[in-house]
């Protein structure tokens, strides 16, 4: 979730940033108001009967409501991701399910570089496996403030 904010922040203040790092998340570009209904109205039945999972991890159905509702403000246009400058890495698992938005982000913003974690899902393990810490270490060594 906070690589929607981060999406939305550093293209509109590219400035402020030197590098960007994404884990298991790409922007989506271009997506109609059709998509985005559809996706908060999932997103909001979903809170309001929120799984035992959430519950059992302790998350904040409250913030994670607030959050999602805000998502279409959050957008992006694939122009604005084209025009990015600064040096981005994606990390995803190859059995995350957005390993094909991170793909998408990369056919707009060519210099992107993508790292996939063989085997990880998405969420938290990612961040387990030596590869992860491997290739976010190489990045951040090739790309220091």
């Amino acid at each position: 979730m906070g690589g929607r904010i981060l999406s939305k922040t550093f293209t509109t203040h590219e400035n402020r940033f030197r590098s960007a790092v994404f884990v298991g998340f790409a922007p989506y570009g271009d997506r109609s108001i059709e998509d985005e209904n559809s996706f908060t109205q999932r997103y909001e039945e979903r809170l309001r009967n929120p799984s035992q999972r959430l519950i059992d991890e302790g998350q904040d159905v409250t913030a994670l409501a607030t959050l999602i509702l805000s998502f279409p403000e959050l957008a992006v246009t694939d122009e604005e991701l084209t025009n990015l400058t600064i040096p981005i890495l994606s990390l995803v698992g190859s059995e995350d399910p957005n390993v094909d938005r991170v793909m998408r982000f990369k056919s707009i913003a060519p210099d992107l570089e993508v790292r996939i974690i063989d085997g990880e899902p998405h969420g938290p393990n990612i961040q387990r496996n030596p590869a992860f810490l491997e290739a976010l270490t190489i990045f951040l060594s090739e790309n220091k403030i």
